[in-house]
């Protein structure tokens, strides 16, 4: 009887780690899923903005960001290393398919793995100090670090999405629209900014010059001249060589490529240095929002979660040795 016994101990004991394993199999595969749909949206959404596209990603992404929490708590050490691979690379396999990998595509997924890693060790931390399960306080906590992560997830896929001049053809259109939309930049220069160099200077030095824009040949010959002289003048201004049919929008944006390309090294990691400190504070700003979200949304699943009898909270004894006097 003794031997059955620990027989059937063994029985269930194995039995438990098989349901444990596929339990928690079935939530790593439930978050891949939810990150592979969110992203598919969201590159669809690159490509052609639509309502829909916008709510599945955010709703996909949402689901997956909040069941990761969960993971974290209930996943040991090495099964999460192993699926942490799956979640980081998950994202980048419509581009594999599409014959469009990059080796760069390793990196990025090296620095996902390394703050769902950080995030993970901040949520159990949190929660190996406390004595009770408090959700808002343990989640907040490793929040930022899962926000980092997806963020740098979101800006690879759009810049890998991005065809080739797509994202310089988008900044030249961003900025055409604020130009021509700037009542202070309007009232400062008297004329539309939108157009080509000739035409804006043109229309300026018509408005400086009276009687320049009557349509004689004489006029119209010191108009060209003057447009030539200034044209000369910003070309020299900007040391960007000049035909007169570019817009103001890509002379910028080229003037500023132009700059930084004759940067200084130590300058360019100065600047990268601030630009990260910059986007970091926007991060921890938009956390505060995040973190709500997140706590709320992964509450909301746990308790599902639990209704259904998937996972459970148990309180367990805890003994820690101190020194005392005899």
């Amino acid at each position: 009887m003794q031997q059955e016994s620990n027989l059937y101990k063994a029985y269930k004991l194995a039995n438990r780690d098989r349901t444990v394993f596929l339990k928690n199999s079935i939530l790593a595969i439930a978050i891949i899923i939810c990150f592979g749909l969110g992203s598919i949206f969201f590159l669809n959404l690159i490509n052609s903005f639509s309502t829909s596209n916008l709510v599945m990603a955010i709703f996909f992404w949402l689901i997956g960001l909040s069941l990761m929490p969960i993971f974290f708590l209930v996943v040991k050490i090495k099964s999460f290393l192993f699926w942490n691979l799956t979640f980081s690379f998950v994202s980048f396999l419509p581009f594999l398919f599409k014959a469009q990998w990059d080796y760069y595509f390793f990196v990025i997924s090296g620095f996902l793995f390394l703050f769902f890693f950080i995030s993970r060790a901040i949520i159990r931390g949190e929660k190996n100090i406390l004595l009770d399960l408090k959700w808002i306080r343990i989640i907040s906590k490793g929040s930022l670090a899962l926000l980092i992560g997806f963020f740098i997830l979101i800006a690879s896929l759009a810049y890998f999405q991005g065809k080739p001049g797509q994202i310089e053809e988008s900044s030249e259109q961003i900025l055409d629209s604020l130009l021509s939309r700037s009542e202070k930049v309007q009232t400062a220069f008297g004329v539309q900014l939108t157009g080509t160099i000739d035409e804006i200077l043109g229309n300026y030095l018509q408005k400086q010059i009276p009687g320049l824009d009557d349509s004689s040949e004489v006029n119209s010959s010191a108009k060209e001249s003057f447009v030539a002289q200034s044209r000369s003048s910003f070309s020299n201004f900007f040391g960007i060589s000049l035909n007169g049919k570019e817009k103001l929008s890509s002379l910028l944006i080229e003037w500023v490529k132009t700059r930084w390309q004759s940067v200084s090294p130590a300058l360019k990691i100065t600047l990268a240095f601030f630009i990260i400190l910059i986007i970091l504070s926007f991060l921890k700003f938009i956390n505060i929002v995040f973190s709500v979200v997140l706590v709320s949304i992964s509450w909301l699943l746990l308790q599902l979660l639990i209704s259904f009898k998937y996972l459970k909270i148990k309180r367990i004894g805890v003994e820690k040795q101190e020194i005392t006097i005899a």
